[in-house]
């Protein structure tokens, strides 16, 4: 009986590593679209996995969220809800805990100059394995502090020619009104080998930083 066990776990173990390897080998396709209104809001976002055997629809219109799982062309319903719903079921306030004195965090070994060079050296390649067929975008974005507002403004302007297939962008500022309005439409393809990569140039350009803050607070 111990002998059937391990076979049936270890056939579990080959099939869950074999569907991590397709994951990660075969790209996923996305496409997300986007309305975003002040009388109404319309989303439609799609996943396709294993080169569209495996799907996920997930759309919001009239006021709800239906999800949808799609596998060899077969609709299966997973979620109907109703947006005010999910706001209410968010909105729930925790139960009050006893205070407990939070222990004092250790500083931060870099600074928000270091932090903002490190994104814009790692961004273009956080972006390099999403192959963009279609990106085009038209918004306007608030938030609640204008200051906020204007460093987003300024961040996306930064970065905003570093990749090909971007140039269709236009993201301005509304520093009267909290919120995003306008329109996206994004299709693209995502090769989630290249981020292994892409993890390792990150994390070497961050322990670069690291010591190059540490190399002029010593000199």
């Amino acid at each position: 009986m111990l002998i059937i066990l391990l076979k049936v776990l270890l056939v579990i173990l080959y099939a869950a590593l074999g569907i991590l390897l397709l994951t990660i080998l075969i790209p996923i396709y996305i496409r997300f679209w986007a309305d975003l209104q002040e009388e109404k809001k319309q989303i439609n976002t799609t996943l396709s996995l294993y080169c569209g055997v495996l799907k996920f629809h997930a759309i919001t219109e009239l006021e709800f969220l239906r999800i949808y799982l799609v596998f060899f062309g077969i609709r299966i319903p997973v979620i109907k809800k109703a947006l005010r719903d999910l706001s209410i079921t968010s909105g729930k306030k925790p139960k009050k805990k006893e205070t407990v004195k939070p222990k004092k965090k250790k500083a931060s070994k870099l600074k928000a100059v270091d932090w903002i060079n490190l994104l814009r050296d790692v961004f273009p390649r956080i972006l390099k394995p999403i192959s963009f067929k279609q990106f085009r975008c038209d918004i306007k974005v608030g938030f609640p502090n204008p200051a906020v507002t204007g460093m987003f403004i300024g961040m996306v302007s930064m970065f905003k020619f570093t990749l090909k297939g971007m140039e269709h962008i236009d993201i301005s500022a509304d520093f009267k009104h909290q919120g995003i309005l306008g329109t996206i439409n994004i299709e693209a393809k995502i090769h989630l080998i290249r981020y292994i990569s892409t993890f390792l140039f990150i994390y070497k350009q961050y322990r670069l930083c690291i010591r190059n803050r540490k190399e002029r607070k010593n000199g």
